[in-house]
């Protein structure tokens, strides 16, 4: 039960003036009957607090069977909705499995990978000494080849040098 004090709080306004709007309502005092109580003050229980703030919030307040009806349709809207949810999971649960073992399946593959590009990477390093090896062997032949080349060039030339003074 709430006073008329009360209610005028959660509605902002003054008791005087629900008093007021309650005087020019005098059927709604009778209507409202067992929901409204004398006994140290007005005194009005849930529904006819209901009431009351109806008069001045411009609208129909609804009553308490209105507002139960609209949370067991609520009520009924989300079990619905968990019955949903629910069904959603059974057909997810399989697929989070197919995506775990898939998952597990390419570690195991990069696991390999990663092995198989270390020996590579072994090999490659290898391959780069040898040729480092070959480059250094093939300079020292060009240069000696070209020592050669400049030693014959040079023996032609000596060669045609004396031919000329003998002639």
């Amino acid at each position: 039960m709430k006073s008329v004090n009360q209610i005028a709080r959660e509605i902002e306004l003054s008791p005087q003036a629900i008093y007021k709007r309650l005087k020019s309502y005098p059927e709604l005092i009778e209507e409202l009957g067992s929901h409204v109580t004398f006994k140290g003050g007005m005194k009005f229980d849930s529904e006819g607090e209901l009431a009351v703030k109806s008069l001045f919030l411009g609208k129909d307040v609804p009553s308490l069977n209105q507002v139960d009806n609209q949370v067991l349709n609520r009520v009924d809207n989300v079990v619905n909705l968990v019955e949903l949810v629910d069904k959603q999971v059974d057909l997810i649960d399989p697929l989070l499995d197919q995506l775990y073992n898939e998952n597990a399946f390419l570690r195991e593959q990069l696991a390999i990978s990663e092995s198989r590009n270390h020996e590579l990477a072994l090999c490659l390093a290898e391959l780069a000494k040898n040729n480092q090896s070959l480059i250094a062997m093939l300079e020292n032949k060009k240069a000696s080849s070209e020592a050669n080349q400049a030693e014959k060039l040079h023996q032609r030339f000596l060669k045609r040098f004396f031919e000329r003074i003998i002639k």
